[in-house]
């Protein structure tokens, strides 16, 4: 019962990710990005590059990276000891009218980091039911698009 009220949403959190970058670029040119992806950033800035065109990411923005597309990321910041959270999931569903990286929020509100370090500690602790990840899913996708704007210096891990 609970998967026939869990396929309403479609939305299946696949992997989660308290990323601490080892390297200055990452790229999906060869092969398109497998999950859609969620990904928030605590400080630095990354610049998302397609063929087309190239967003530019800085600290505090939430960027949704399309299933399928195909981009080389280009981290500016100072590699090591910075980190930023990634949220894949998968939806047969989803309505993507991008196949580029788009940046969802400047200077997210601290409800917005609360919430994807919620998510990516529970999704890795395996505590989270289905509902409970699509559940968490919404309230971030909520928090991203209605919260007002914050601070720059709010989003802080």
């Amino acid at each position: 019962m609970e998967r026939a009220f869990a396929s309403l949403c479609d939305f299946h959190i696949t992997t989660t990710l308290k990323q601490h970058w080892t390297q200055d670029k990452f790229s999906y040119l060869a092969r398109p990005r497998p999950d859609h992806g969620l990904m928030l950033l605590l400080s630095g800035s990354i610049d998302f590059v397609t063929p087309e065109t190239v967003l530019h990411a800085h600290a505090g923005d939430v960027v949704f990276l399309p299933k399928g597309c195909r981009y080389e990321a280009v981290f500016l910041l100072p590699l090591g000891p910075i980190d930023n959270y990634l949220i894949n999931f998968d939806s047969a569903t989803l309505p993507v009218s991008t196949a580029a990286p788009a940046l969802l929020r400047q200077n997210a509100a601290p409800e917005c980091a609360q919430l994807f370090r919620q998510i990516v500690r529970d999704h890795r602790a395996q505590s989270l039911s289905a509902l409970q990840q699509q559940g968490l899913l919404l309230l971030l996708l909520d928090a991203v698009f209605r919260a007002p704007a914050a601070p720059h210096t709010a989003v802080l891990d």
